[in-house]
């Protein structure tokens, strides 16, 4: 099976997850003011492993991977 180039071989753990999605909701909300820290990432069970997570395109029920 090919690997999927938007996913991490390992899910990252709680510490790794906290910052990753810290640096993330704070880039978008410096790079498009009025955003929302709120993410269609969420409730997501893939959110730990993809590389997409928390892209400013990931609101309002979208996904970037499904696309």
């Amino acid at each position: 099976m090919a690997k999927d180039h938007w996913m991490r071989d390992e899910p990252l753990n709680d510490e790794q997850f906290t910052a990753f999605k810290k640096k993330k909701v704070a880039w978008t909300l410096k790079h498009y003011p009025g955003a929302s820290d709120r993410f269609s990432c969420d409730g997501c069970g893939l959110v730990r492993k993809c590389l997409l997570a928390f892209d400013p395109y990931n609101t309002d029920g979208d996904c970037l991977y499904e696309k």
